[in-house]
C-alpha cells in the first residue's frame, strides 16, 4: 500500500510540473512512426555491439527463460524473445516446467540459474500458476540478471533515476522518443492483462506517469 501511495504522489508531482512547464503548448500534424523500422535499426545496432563484444574475447551473452505451463500467449511471447535474442547473436534457452511445479522448486531453479556463470540474463515468464507467488519469484531473480526489471531493487532504482535494468515497454517508449524526436501529443496504450495482479496497480501508476510526461511535453 505504501508503494502505491508513493507512486500516486509521483504522478501528482509529474502532472503539476508538466502543467507548469508546458504553459504554451504547440500541436503538430500527426506523424506515423514505424515501429518495425526502428526495431530493425535497433537490432542491427545490438547485433554489431554483441559481435564487437565477442570479438574482443568476451563470452557470448546468454539468456535463460523459465516458462511454466501451457499458456499459448506465454509460449508465443517467449518464442518471440528467443528469436530476437538469436537475431542479435545472443544465445538463449527456454526451460519448460509443468503447471504442477511448486513454489519451492521454482525458487530452487532460480537460485541455480542465479549462480550459473553461463547465464547472463534471466527472466520468468508471467503469469505463473495461482499457487505460486509471482512477487516472491520476481524478487528471487538477482537484480544483475533481472532482464525484465521486475526485482524490487530495479524498480526502486528506476523510480530514483538510478542505473538499473529497465522494463522493456517504457525503455522502448524512450527509444522511440529519442530516435524520432516526437515527444508531444503522444498517447500510450498498453495492455495489462498478462501482468500479474500484484503488479497491475504499480504498472498502471507508472504508465500514467509516463503518459503525463509525454502528452504534456515533459520529455
Amino acid at each position: 500500500m505504501a508503494t502505491i501511495t508513493s507512486l500516486r504522489s509521483i504522478c501528482c508531482i509529474v502532472r503539476a510540473h508538466a502543467r507548469a512547464f508546458h504553459a504554451t503548448p504547440s500541436r503538430n500534424e500527426a506523424v506515423i512512426i514505424s515501429g518495425r523500422k526502428l526495431a530493425r535499426q535497433i537490432r542491427m545496432e545490438a547485433r554489431h555491439e554483441v559481435e564487437q563484444w565477442v570479438a574482443a574475447g568476451n563470452k557470448r551473452p546468454h539468456l535463460s527463460v523459465v516458462l511454466v505451463g501451457d499458456n499459448p500467449a506465454s509460449h508465443s511471447y517467449v518464442l518471440n524473445k528467443t528469436k530476437a535474442a538469436a537475431d542479435v547473436g545472443i544465445s538463449s534457452e527456454t526451460i519448460l516446467k509443468p503447471t504442477s511445479i511448486t513454489e519451492e522448486e521454482m525458487l530452487d531453479l532460480i537460485s541455480k540459474l542465479n549462480h550459473d556463470d553461463k547465464v547472463d540474463g534471466l527472466l520468468v515468464q508471467l503469469p505463473l500458476p495461482e499457487h505460486i507467488d509471482e512477487r516472491t519469484v520476481c524478487n528471487a531473480v538477482i537484480p544483475d540478471k533481472d532482464v525484465d526489471g521486475f526485482h524490487v531493487v530495479n524498480v526502486g532504482k528506476m523510480c530514483l533515476d538510478q542505473y538499473s535494468m529497465l522494463p522493456a515497454t517504457p525503455w522502448g517508449v524512450w527509444e522511440i522518443i529519442k530516435r524520432t524526436g516526437k515527444n508531444q501529443g503522444m498517447a500510450i496504450y498498453s495492455s495489462l492483462k498478462m501482468i500479474s495482479p500484484d503488479y497491475r496497480d504499480i504498472c498502471a501508476f507508472l504508465e500514467m506517469a509516463v503518459y503525463f510526461q509525454l502528452i504534456l511535453g515533459m520529455v
